[in-house]
């Protein structure tokens, strides 16, 4: 799946996110979900934003670029990017 917006993106991000039982919930910085006891937010999101789409990009080494010490959340993020890009 292509997104012709940051915003189409993080749409389909928190659409998979909630899909897949992790909470969307507004914080300090904007929308964010819970993963793997760790917080994203939209911030971070579109930080990683179109690079985490590329085939075979290492979302690992984008979430410790963009929110530094969230490793729970890589697996997930993962998940998250795989069920999007599946359609």
């Amino acid at each position: 799946m292509t997104f012709d917006t940051c915003e189409q993106f993080l749409d389909a991000v928190f659409r998979a996110a909630h899909a897949m039982g992790y909470a969307r919930e507004l914080g300090k910085d904007g929308w964010q979900i819970g993963l793997g006891g760790e917080v994203l937010h939209e911030g971070h999101l579109a930080e990683m934003y179109p690079d985490i789409l590329e085939p075979g990009t290492d979302v690992s080494f984008l979430i410790s670029e963009v929110a530094p010490g969230r490793e729970g959340a890589h697996e997930p993020m993962r998940e998250i990017i795989e069920k999007i890009q599946k359609g």
